[in-house]
């Protein structure tokens, strides 16, 4: 609705088998006009109002008498929460309201869910609680009230005879809609009630959403949640749009909505499609197999949504595509971690615990310069920056936050994935919260027990990322090449049957730990690392291997020539393996096939453990290089 700013809707749609069957059997309806939406579909003619809420600058909330089978989102800003006003009929300021109570004088109560409003708007909710009561006051300052979503979908959610459907539409930033996904989960799990979502995108003439993310990593980023759809909305008329929903339905495993505006808004702001025209090009989306849900946005009327009634009777629907059980994780672009885009490399030099720099830069608060680190690991071929700050004399919590909400405001960075590299849960999770795409957790492991393992296990796949899991246990870490496979075994089995993480989403760290000690025990390390990682693709399907490369080869520190070309010969064998990524230094110059053979054979010797005295031949060769 032009005046209305901010405005965002999640619809309610009445008798969802309806819906379900539509999508079978033909493509649903739905439209937007004047905060009316209209629903025709599978025999039902049902119509649903949306809910008025401008002109509220300055003044007590009125009752409004709109019906509460609307859930309407709030803007769930990074740094702002929205306000929810609940008001019944004839309620006046400062009185309290009971729903229930006012239910029974008109038939339905209501509900009024301003997303985000001028400072100068002073009203104040006092109480809210699960069944929907508040007391409304004018004349006050804005409170800080940590409000979420989680209040307005559970509010309304748990109400007989309420809620059918949730759809979260309009989605120009993924973050919000994700922590509108959280909200609704979390919100079912609390009423006990399992309610299908849908989502609806909007995208700009680059094909991306506002906040730079393109499609595919759009769908990476949801792909966690439960969906019953995915679509396009606003921004475009329906030929404006067509091809991006090409796009996206070439991508998507779930039933595709289209509701397009009527053309795009003339000099006075006003819509020229007519029924006839648009409902011509919506046609087009129906007879090329597009869509399973059509309507519209701004400008249409109940008279375009007839035309559209006409042109889906015997309509064959799109089938969703099958689900792509590849690892895809995301920043602003997709990446798919799968043996046709090789190996994958993760950028090591953000972290305060491996880069004295870079600690250095973070304990000045030298942001700009750090921001460059990353940049240049991106540049240089990083396609996943490690973050990590854990550090004794930082609040790491806090560093993460901050560098982390610097980092999503770089697109020319944050085109990649970001891995969360610490080992405070708080650390992860608050790091969790600021990024828009799917994320790299790293690590969880089973040292603190199954408990706990599986409580963050959880949460990872509520928050939408991938996770790493270090072959460590209640036991202590896994050293040999039996233990590994044991913990990654145990781990897989708990991770896939109990906590319901996806095969594809569970990535190992069988532990590369260091060689060339002088120490006997430690000498087969790297083998057994490379020996795991192949046991783990060949018996946990759909897992993938990662390990920090640069532990390889701590006892040469100092002497970066034998670290590199350590580094370069254990990556050879570990990818031929089955190694999918490890964190690197992606400017280094040595590879493999540089190396001289002589410097080559006494490397090897010493990662493969191909003789007793391979350390020592590599000392004396590394004292005169």
């Amino acid at each position: 609705v032009p005046e209305q700013r901010h405005h965002q809707v999640a619809l309610v749609l009445q008798g969802i088998d309806d819906i379900r069957q539509g999508c079978q059997g033909g493509p649903a309806v739905i439209v937007h006009q004047h905060h009316h939406y209209f629903l025709l579909a599978g025999g039902i003619d049902g119509i649903l109002v949306g809910l008025p809420c401008g002109q509220l600058a300055g003044q007590a909330v009125p009752g409004v008498a709109v019906p509460v089978h609307i859930a309407q989102t709030v803007g769930c800003q990074r740094r702002r929460n929205g306000l929810l006003f609940i008001a019944g009929r004839g309620a006046a300021a400062g009185e309290p309201v009971d729903l229930r109570r006012d239910a029974e004088g008109f038939g339905e109560p209501l509900l009024l869910v301003p997303d985000l409003l001028d400072a100068a708007f002073g009203a104040l909710v006092h109480r809210l609680d699960a069944v929907g009561i508040a007391v409304i006051g004018d004349g006050m300052p804005l409170p800080d009230l940590p409000l979420d979503l989680c209040d307005v979908i559970g509010a309304v959610a748990q109400e007989e005879g309420g809620v059918d459907l949730l759809l979260i539409e309009t989605i120009f930033d993924t973050l919000n809609a994700k922590a509108a996904l959280f909200a609704a989960q979390e919100s079912m799990k609390a009423t006990g009630r399992e309610l299908p979502i849908m989502l609806s995108v909007t995208v700009t003439e680059s094909g991306r959403t506002l906040s730079g993310q393109t499609l595919e990593a759009f769908l990476t980023a949801v792909s966690h949640a439960e969906i019953l759809s995915v679509g396009l909305n606003c921004s475009f008329g329906a030929r404006e749009m067509k091809p991006y929903l090409h796009r996206l339905a070439s991508l998507s495993p779930y039933y595709i909505s289209a509701y397009p505006n009527a053309g795009l808004p003339n000099r006075l702001g006003e819509y020229d499609e007519t029924p006839a025209s648009m409902a011509a090009q919506i046609k087009e989306f129906i007879d090329e197999g597009l869509v399973n849900i059509v309507g519209g946005c701004c400008g249409t009327t109940p008279e375009h949504i007839a035309r559209y009634r006409e042109i889906t009777q015997n309509a064959s629907p799109r089938r969703p595509i099958a689900k792509d059980n590849r690892l895809h994780i995301c920043g602003l672009e997709d990446l798919v971690v799968c043996p046709e885009n090789n190996f994958v490399n993760i950028g090591e030099r953000c972290n305060v615990a491996g880069s004295r720099k870079f600690l250095r830069l973070i304990h000045e608060k030298n942001y700009t310069e750090a921001l460059d680190i990353a940049r240049k690991q991106v540049e240089a071929g990083a396609q996943i920056i490690d973050i990590n700050m854990d550090d004794a004399m930082l609040d790491a919590r806090k560093e993460m936050v901050d560098f982390l909400n610097l980092i999503v405001s770089e697109p020319d960075i944050y085109r990649v994935p970001v891995m969360i590299d610490s080992s405070e849960w708080e650390v992860i999770s608050a790091g969790l919260k600021c990024l828009q795409g799917k994320a790299i957790v790293n690590s969880i492991s089973l040292k603190e027990g199954e408990k706990i393992f599986l409580a963050h296990a959880r949460e990872i796949k509520r928050l939408g990322a991938a996770v790493v899991v270090m072959a460590f246990d209640e036991k202590g870490q896994a050293d040999t090449y039996e233990r590994k496979i044991e913990v990654c075994a145990r781990a897989y089995k708990l991770l896939t049957e109990e906590a319901g993480l996806a095969p594809c989403d569970i990535i190992f760290d069988p532990n590369v730990l260091a060689i060339a000690t002088g120490i006997d025990s430690h000498d087969n390390y790297a083998v057994d690392f490379i020996r795991a990682t192949a046991w783990i693709h060949e018996n946990l399907p759909g897992a993938k291997v990662s390990g920090g490369v640069s532990n390889l080869s701590f006892s040469f520190r100092g002497n970066n020539f034998i670290r590199e070309a350590m580094h370069a010969v254990f990556l050879y064998h570990a990818i031929r393996n089955g190694l999918d990524m490890a964190i690197v230094n992606p400017a280094t110059s040595i590879t493999y096939d540089d190396l001289p053979t002589e410097t080559l054979a006494l490397i090897e010797d010493v990662v493969l453990n191909r003789r007793p005295d391979a350390t020592e031949r590599l000392i004396d060769f590394a004292e005169k290089h």
